[in-house]
Parts: structure tokens; sequence; C-alpha cells
């Protein structure tokens, strides 16, 4: 059991990994992903990392194509507007059930992790330009969004909001046009979700999830018009020694 269990730990280590480079642009869209190399990169077996992309590519992160193989999934405008839609509709679920059914204590929580959020967005976006932007901005948001989800005490919804990925792709689609959001975003969102309303809490939600929608999806048009970022591959060795340094 022991060894099952780090196993499983190494596992997930290396896809979690291989995500976050993918999140942060490491791995630019289009970009080949051998395991050979991806193994040599981050010091694993070839295993784990198999493992690693074949479930990446059930969440929709890369995809797999004959005569090209692995590479960082390059989705069309219209599966980057759906994702939006999709995550707007479960979101919109959690804020109204959030708001019918939290407890104060989960209340208080929710408002102490959005300011803790806003806070470690401003220095996310604050980064120096050239330099690599803090990841654990995105753990923060990834938690904090499925705290609300699980507050609703509705396993099915919290299931599915893991399993479609959105709030993962969300975030990629983002960094197209990663501009700083708007001042106590999220602690504005949680003081409307605290008020009891489930009709204000549903258009704060949804307010919430498309924002700046349509610049991102024009954004990444033209990004992907351009071909600029697309294929770009494993990035330069100071790059490299980043991700290895993060996987020691």
């Amino acid at each position: 059991m022991k060894f099952a269990r780090e196993n499983m730990s190494l596992n997930e280590a290396v896809y979690e990994q291989i995500r976050d480079s993918i999140l942060d642009g490491t791995f630019a869209l289009g970009a080949p992903l051998t395991r050979r190399r991806l193994g040599e990169l981050f010091h694993m077996s070839l295993v784990p990392v198999a493992q690693a992309l074949q479930r990446l590519e059930t969440e929709g992160l890369v995809e797999s194509l004959p005569r090209v193989g692995t590479r960082v999934r390059v989705p069309k405008p219209e599966d980057v507007r759906g994702h939006y839609m999709l995550r707007e509709a479960l979101e919109a679920q959690v804020a109204r059930m959030f708001a019918r059914s939290a407890t104060k204590v989960q209340r208080r929580y929710a408002t102490w992790e959005a300011a803790k959020l806003d806070k470690e967005f401003v220095r996310y976006f604050s980064a120096p330009a050239g330099t690599p932007r803090p990841v654990d901005v995105h753990r923060l948001h990834m938690r904090f969004h499925h705290e609300l989800a699980a507050a609703t005490g509705c396993e099915v919804l919290v299931r599915h909001i893991h399993n479609s990925q959105v709030l993962h792709l969300n975030w990629r689609y983002t960094l197209a046009k990663p501009e700083p959001l708007p001042e106590g975003w999220h602690e504005e969102l949680v003081g409307v979700l605290c008020s009891g309303s489930e009709q204000a809490a549903d258009r704060a939600m949804r307010k919430h999830v498309v924002y700046r929608m349509e610049e991102v999806i024009d954004t990444y048009e033209k990004f992907l018009a351009s071909g600029e970022g697309v294929g770009g591959g494993f990035r330069g060795p100071q790059r490299r020694r980043r991700i290895i340094s993060a996987a020691n």
C-alpha cells in the first residue's frame, strides 16, 4: 500500500508540472510533448509521463494527432466560447445554491479566501514584464471556486466542475490577454453571494465568469491567425532551468 501511495504521488506530481507549464504558457499552444523529452525535463520515467499526458488529453489540454503526435491542444475559437458558456452555467448554479444554503462559517471562509485571492492577483499582474508570473495564484483560484461549489453540498455539481476542467481552460485562454482584474474582484462577488439573494448571486456570478470574454476571444483569434506562440515547443535554456528547478 505504501508503494501505491508513493506511485500515485509521483503520477500526480508530473501531471501538475506538465499542466502548470501549459497553463503559464511555458509550453505554447501546439507545442510537441514527447514522453522522452518530458521525462528528461522533469527527471521522470516514461510511465508517469505517459499517464499524465493521457489524463491531460482527457481533460482537453493536450491532443494526439496522426503523423503529428502529442501536442498542447489548439482549441478553436468556438471551443473557447463553449467553455465559457459551460462554466457560466455550472458556476451560476453554484452561486444560487451558495446564497441559499451556505452556513455562516462557509460564508466567513469564502470572504477570507476572496480577500487572499485578490491580493495574490495583484502580485500576479504586477510582476515585471519578461519575468515568470507566480503560478500559485492559479491554484488559489481553483481552490476558491471549488470551495464555493463544495459549500453547496451537491457532489454531482462539484464533480462536474472538476471533470469539465473549465477553470483550467478559462485560465489558459485568459493568458492571451493578461490584464489586471478590477480591485476587490472576488471580494465583491462573495459579498453578493453572502447577501442571501439567489437572483443577485446568479447575476453576479455570470458577470464574473464572462468578464472580458469577448475581448479574450477576439485576442485569441488574432493570436491564432498570426501563428505567434503556436507550436513554439520548449522555450529557451533559462525557461528550461526554471522548470527543472520547480520539478526538483
